[in-house]
């Protein structure tokens, strides 16, 4: 997957973009006029359009060949609206030193632990995580990789994350004659990913129909010309908040357990905890059907708990809003749901011990 990273890594980043750069979506005027009803063209439009706004609250993860934030799912969310406005939101993970911050905060690391993540943390700190995350795979670099794994087993698959207003108000319209498309309007952001040759603003609709709309850019020299939309509903927002209780525990080493029906699932040989075992054994992850959520990467696989064995995705259903630090013994950190290769799903919980 290639990573875009000289041109967005970090929300304050687009911000500045957005302000320092001058729109040129603006060129296109809107127009909703409307031709006769007969006009099999324009009840195209009108199809496309009620796709994209009949649910409002929805937000639509937009999935692209190269990721603009460094995540490797879906960084960009649109939510539609009736009156031809959108809004622009991004996904970006907190970063290697924020979840190292957090590790420390958590009262779970030894002296010496906390001692080697302050270390690091100002070690690392000048640098943007994409960057960050790049030199540690540098091989000249292994022993700075090997410090952080040994505190963040799983940094490379599985962090704190956040979604950020990057835009709202922006305009959008179904328009053509000749090709279907979808075109955005007034956005800054759009027009400096445009300049950069990230993405466009201008889109043919390739198809539309309820959940998924398939889209293709007009300009060929695009990294991003063919994407897709996928209707989301809640799932980022519970994906975000899931993953940052569990992060903030401190998964690799806080006593949490993996329940199904209220019962303990007994701990994989060789892992700490229930939450230790999943935090390295699944990445964060999309799937088109069911949203953001986490799938298995190929760790613990011959001592896998048959609740997760054949799992799709695994999605967050609820989490606990409160302070997971001082909750006390017995608190359902997170409810999620497992989704199956053969459709059928259950419900698993993180509990705090």
């Amino acid at each position: 997957m290639n990573r875009l990273i000289k041109i967005l890594h970090k929300p304050a980043v687009i911000a500045l973009a957005v302000i320092a750069t001058v729109s040129f979506s603006c060129q296109k005027k809107l127009d909703y006029t409307k031709p006769a009803d007969a006009n099999t063209f324009e009840k195209d439009k009108v199809a496309a359009f009620k796709v994209l706004t009949d649910n409002e609250d929805a937000l639509w993860a937009w999935e692209m060949p190269s990721t603009l934030t460094g995540n490797p799912f879906p960084s960009i969310l649109l939510q539609f609206f009736k009156d031809s406005t959108a809004n622009i939101y991004s996904i970006f993970a907190d970063g290697i030193v924020e979840d190292l911050r957090k590790l420390r905060a958590s009262g779970t690391l030894t002296p010496t632990e906390s001692a080697q993540a302050l270390s690091l943390i100002n070690t690392f700190a000048p640098y943007p995580d994409n960057q960050l995350r790049d030199i540690l795979e540098n091989p000249a670099n292994i022993t700075f990789k090997n410090r952080t794994l040994a505190l963040l087993p799983n940094y490379p698959g599985f962090n704190s994350q956040g979604v950020y207003v990057e835009e709202t108000d922006g305009a959008f319209d179904m328009n053509g004659p000749v090709q279907l498309s979808l075109t955005f309007h007034n956005s800054s952001l759009l027009s400096f990913l445009k300049e950069n040759g990230a993405l466009d603003f201008d889109f043919r609709v390739m198809r539309a129909v309820p959940d998924t709309v398939i889209l293709d850019g007009y300009y060929a020299n695009n990294a991003n010309k063919k994407s897709t939309l996928y209707k989301t509903i809640e799932t980022p927002l519970n994906f975000m908040n899931g993953s940052n209780i569990l992060m903030r525990v401190n998964p690799s080493k806080a006593l949490v357990s993996l329940r199904v029906d209220g019962t303990a699932i007994a701990t994989p040989a060789g892992f700490r905890s229930g939450l230790d075992f999943f935090y390295r054994a699944f990445n964060q992850d999309f799937d088109a059907k069911k949203g953001f959520g986490f799938s298995a990467n190929g760790v613990g696989t011959a001592v896998m708990p048959d609740v997760l064995k054949s799992a799709k995705i695994v999605t967050v259903k609820s989490f606990f809003n409160g302070n997971p630090l001082t909750a006390p013994s017995g608190t359902v950190l997170v409810t999620m749901t497992v989704n199956n290769n053969d459709g059928s799903a259950k419900d698993i919980t993180f509990v705090k011990d």
